[in-house]
């Protein structure tokens, strides 16, 4: 960052993109001038008034959906955040609920998550992985699927929210980024909550931490 140059320069990070109020009034902070960021620019109150806009713009990102009756789960461990871990029971609580064919797995790390592959095919599942795929090809796999078991984060986020979804599962945590901790001056780092969207039904998760709530 040149900060000899902090006229020229803005730099923007997520603890105070919200606190613009609006798209608009960001992109008026910044008019004129270079800016670097390491933002998400997620949160949804602000991208609710552009929505039509945005779907546009991002449009090229989206599939064809799906005409099967199979559900993708969405699988998130930094190995430099382990805040973005969700227990699995999460996962099999809504499995054991929901009507599907086949399982396909999103993961960023899947050597992390062998042991929760390895116990659904041993219950009998049928589990596709979709590791093969570049960044961008399976963004827009995932956005075909008519059932989404979401994890943490602005690329889950936005897979989901741009999706061809009819339901959405959407995790609510006590850390992490969907956990909308409050900041000082009432706004939150980053806001993934879709509050208006039917297709959203959002599961609390009281601990993330929990080493037992890892188990199967």
């Amino acid at each position: 960052f040149p900060s000899h140059d902090k006229e020229r320069y803005t730099w923007i990070h997520d603890r105070i993109v919200a606190t613009y109020g609006s798209l608009a009034a960001l992109a008026e902070e910044v008019k004129g001038r270079m800016f670097y960021t390491n933002a998400s620019f997620t949160a949804y109150p602000l991208l609710k008034p552009y929505e039509k806009e945005v779907r546009e713009l991002y449009s090229s990102l989206v599939g064809e959906p799906r005409r099967d009756n199979d559900i993708l789960i969405m699988l998130r461990e930094s190995n430099h955040d382990r805040t973005f871990r969700l227990p699995y029971s999460f996962q099999f609580n809504i499995l054991e609920k929901e009507n599907y064919d086949t399982i396909y797995i999103s993961s960023d790390h899947p050597e992390n998550h062998e042991l929760f592959t390895r116990t659904l095919r041993e219950r009998g599942h049928n589990v596709v992985l979709l590791d093969d795929l570049g960044i961008l090809e399976l963004f827009k796999q995932i956005t075909t699927f008519k059932k989404i078991i979401a994890t943490q984060g602005s690329f889950s986020f936005w897979a989901a929210w741009l999706s061809h979804a009819e339901t959405i599962y959407w995790p609510i945590t006590n850390d992490g980024p969907n956990s909308y901790h409050l900041r000082p001056g009432g706004y939150y780092d980053v806001n993934f909550k879709v509050e208006d969207d039917p297709r959203y039904k959002f599961i609390d998760i009281e601990d993330i931490h929990e080493p037992w709530k890892h188990t199967y």
